[in-house]
């Protein structure tokens, strides 16, 4: 059986010239190339490889896998992650730029909360050298919310606090 192929334009048109060379271009179209471009340059170096060989060249997981050497769940996991990093950096400035505001996480139940603001607070006052039980207790009789693992809360902090 032949293999299928594919001719995507959007990747030739990207390839072939930047999205943003347009003589026309507008404030806002140099605006947000430049937040774009600050925060891929926040990231790890191997992330915006990753950026760079998925989003600018077009290549899939798979090619990319190899390219780095790594698995390809691994590689699935660290985009996963960029998406979420790059969304985090840029929600405020999509929000305020053009009114969008940034979804919550529909899994997480801290940014499905009501009080969410009360419960970061929470999270806020505690220290790095302390344990999360006094958290898990407060929360708990506070708010009503079962934290099951720190992760839950790590990755709350670490991703949706702004």
């Amino acid at each position: 059986m032949p293999a299928r192929v594919v001719f995507f334009d959007w990747v030739y048109d990207a390839r072939s010239r930047s999205l943003f060379d347009n003589p026309q271009e507008t404030e806002t179209g140099k605006l947000v190339e430049r937040k774009a471009r600050e925060a891929i340059e926040t990231l790890d170096p191997e992330e915006q490889e990753l950026v760079h060989l998925y989003w600018f060249e077009g290549r899939s997981i798979n090619e990319i896998s190899k390219t780095l050497g790594r698995r390809q769940y691994r590689i699935e996991a660290m985009h996963r992650r960029v998406l979420k990093k790059l969304k985090k950096k840029l929600s405020q400035f999509v929000s305020e730029t053009f009114g969008i505001a940034a979804e919550t996480d529909p899994d997480c139940i801290i940014c499905n909360h009501p009080q969410r603001a009360a419960i970061e607070q929470v999270l806020r006052k505690k220290r790095p050298d302390e344990t999360f039980r006094g958290v898990y207790r407060e929360l708990r009789e506070r708010f009503g919310l079962k934290i099951s693992t720190p992760q839950i809360l790590i990755g709350h902090m670490k991703y949706h606090m702004k």
